[in-house]
Order: C-alpha cells, then sequence, then structure tokens
C-alpha cells in the first residue's frame, strides 16, 4: 500500500512541476513581448547598457527556471514509469 501513496505523491509532483513550467513559459512570453515592444524601459532610469544586462539577466533566470522544471518533470515521470512497472511486477508475484 505503501508503494501506492509514492506513486501518487510523484504523479502529483509531476502535475505541480509541469504547471510550473506553464507558469514559467508564459511570464517568459509576457517578459520578451514587453522587452520588444518597449514597455519595460517606461520606468527605466538607468543607462541602455545597464538596462540591457538586466534584462539578459533576468531572461536567462527564467529560461533556465523554465528548462529546469521540464526536465524535472520529465525526468520524474522517466522514474515514475520504471517504479510503477516494477511495483506492478511486485504485485504480481504477491498474488
Amino acid at each position: 500500500m505503501a508503494k501506492v501513496y509514492v506513486i501518487v505523491i510523484r504523479q502529483v509532483s509531476l502535475v505541480i512541476l509541469f504547471l510550473l513550467g506553464l507558469i514559467s513559459l508564459f511570464v517568459d512570453g509576457v517578459f520578451i513581448y514587453g522587452i520588444a515592444t518597449g514597455q519595460f524601459k517606461e520606468g527605466f532610469q538607468y543607462s541602455d547598457l545597464s538596462f540591457a544586462i538586466s534584462y539578459v539577466l533576468i531572461g536567462v533566470f527564467l529560461a533556465l527556471f523554465t528548462f529546469l522544471t521540464f526536465y524535472g518533470a520529465y525526468k520524474l515521470l522517466k522514474g515514475t514509469k520504471k517504479k510503477e512497472k516494477k511495483s506492478i511486477e511486485l504485485l504480481g508475484e504477491e498474488f
């Protein structure tokens, strides 16, 4: 019975990671749209170089976060399939 809980916890965490990835993709899209249309620069009072550096760093962080959430979901899904197969094999041996 404990193995079923582990599988459920893995599935719930997979859904959470996938939703985080979708949210970060949305934030990336809004960020890129804001830069492309120049909306973010209106309230910025520093030089153009510092503006560019700060937004490049934010963009890299958002892209990295998006990649890591989807990669984590992929690894979790890959591991869950193996664990489910082992659990089914173990259940088959018990009965």
